[in-house]
């Protein structure tokens, strides 16, 4: 008895078809993706956190390990090896934080200053391409409800917009 092939149109993915679960985990494959081909040769190539570590430090100069931490629901170890690499990189200074000796206060180097603006064109470039095909009120419908996720699964991460 000779097996065909089902077609990609004839694939039946059951109660897939209405998992947030599913559609998120394809949606942050090809979000990925696109991140890795837009940032292709860059140090920010291979995820978003360093690129959220610099934004913070941008806007928040001075900030700890575990703040930093803490605001993007990341482990110490994770953040230290994202700290780790952009220290390596000459993106950011470490030095020891006046308020508290045990820690070290985080801030951009000027080449940090310089690659976050260079960095920050990528990410909105990165952003509008994965978006293209929304509306500006269902982009604005898509950033609420990923909020009002985050603020439900996560409600004593700090820095929650």
């Amino acid at each position: 008895m000779a097996t065909t092939a089902m077609s990609d149109q004839t694939v039946d993915f059951g109660f897939l078809t209405d998992h947030v679960i599913h559609h998120y985990r394809l949606l942050n494959l090809e979000l990925t993706r696109l991140h890795a081909k837009l940032f292709k040769d860059t140090p920010m190539q291979k995820g978003v956190g360093k690129m959220t570590a610099m934004t913070l430090l941008e806007l928040n100069p001075g900030l700890t390990q575990a703040t930093i931490a803490r605001s993007i629901n990341k482990d110490k170890a994770a953040i230290a090896r994202i700290i780790d690499e952009l220290v390596r990189e000459g993106f950011i200074n470490r030095d020891i934080s006046p308020e508290e000796r045990r820690s070290y206060s985080l801030t951009l180097t000027e080449q940090g200053h310089a690659e976050f603006a260079r960095f920050t064109e990528l990410s909105k470039a990165c952003e509008a391409a994965f978006t293209e095909g929304l509306t500006q009120a269902e982009r604005d419908q898509l950033l609420h409800l990923l909020r009002k996720l985050r603020k439900i699964h996560t409600p004593d991460m700090i820095g929650i917009a």
